[in-house]
């Protein structure tokens, strides 16, 4: 699949996962993106595409670049695999929780 054909596709689930108020596919598309690409290209080729598609819906544009604004500071600050492991983390953590307290 090339370069442009990807990130169209990724600029659209973005834009559709904001529409719809469908997190998952919002999250899931901007994580896909910043696994893809730079957080530089990834604005280029990919969020700055789904924000212009989503500029006559202002609000779905706002969750859009609230979600956005924040996986992206998130990758820059702790980088692919620090994201991965506080993800690992909380998943360890829920875990814990779910299974209630050790007797």
């Amino acid at each position: 699949m090339t370069t442009d054909r990807r990130s169209r596709g990724l600029a659209r689930q973005i834009a559709r996962g904001a529409i719809e108020g469908d997190s998952v596919r919002l999250h899931g598309a901007i994580v896909a993106t910043l696994e893809l690409y730079t957080i530089a290209d990834a604005a280029s080729y990919v969020f700055d595409t789904a924000i212009e598609g989503l500029l006559d819906r202002p609000a779905p544009r706002r969750v859009a670049e609230a979600a956005i604004r924040s996986h992206t500071t998130a990758y820059r600050h702790e980088g692919i695999a620090g994201r991965r492991r506080a993800l690992a983390a909380r998943r360890a953590e829920t875990g814990a929780k779910a299974a209630g307290p050790a007797v």
